[in-house]
């Protein structure tokens, strides 16, 4: 191959990653209110359907411990883990290593590091009515949150929100 083809080549695959990146981690996707939590549909592993409650204090990524065995999703012993404290009282977590996992059209990539919790013993409220987990600071961390509650609408942009550049904003 000679260098111009070379040279075009790459500029081209450089160019569609690029493309590439940009449309997947600008995403807006639904949520639903209920009880005061922001609730995400998501898919673990690529076929285990899951509802996620969007928690900006959590650290990371918290799974219900019986969702998690109910589901199969396994259980790993690669990483240690701290004692989990709530609200409403304790929980030994367990690491997870899932495969996967989708918010919309948002992925968190593969091997997603996240830990089994019991929420019933760790948050206040009916959570586990509502939700199967919750979205902590792991999965959020690269990107700008905006909440639109008027269309129920969460948006993931890797760059700075435009209408937080126009200062035409309320409150």
């Amino acid at each position: 191959m000679d260098i111009k083809n070379l040279l075009f080549t790459s500029l081209f695959l450089l160019s569609s990653h690029c493309l590439l990146h940009s449309s997947v981690l600008a995403k807006s996707f639904p949520f639903q209110f209920r009880n005061g939590l922001l609730i995400l549909e998501a898919k673990i592993n690529d076929t285990i359907p899951a509802k996620f409650a969007l928690d900006t204090g959590s650290d990371r990524i918290y799974i219900d411990k019986q969702f998690a065995l109910d589901n199969n999703i396994e259980f790993t012993k690669t990483f240690p883990q701290r004692n989990i404290s709530g609200l409403s009282g304790n929980s030994e977590p367990l690491p997870l290593l899932l495969n996967s996992l989708v918010i919309g059209e948002q992925s968190s990539g593969t091997n997603v590091v996240a830990t089994a919790v019991d929420l019933k013993a760790t948050v206040q409220g009916e959570i586990e009515a509502l939700a199967d987990g919750l979205l902590g600071y792991d999965f959020f961390k690269e990107n700008y949150l905006t909440i639109d509650f008027a269309e129920s609408e969460i948006s993931l942009d890797t760059t700075y929100p435009g209408w937080l550049k126009d200062g035409n904003f309320t409150i």
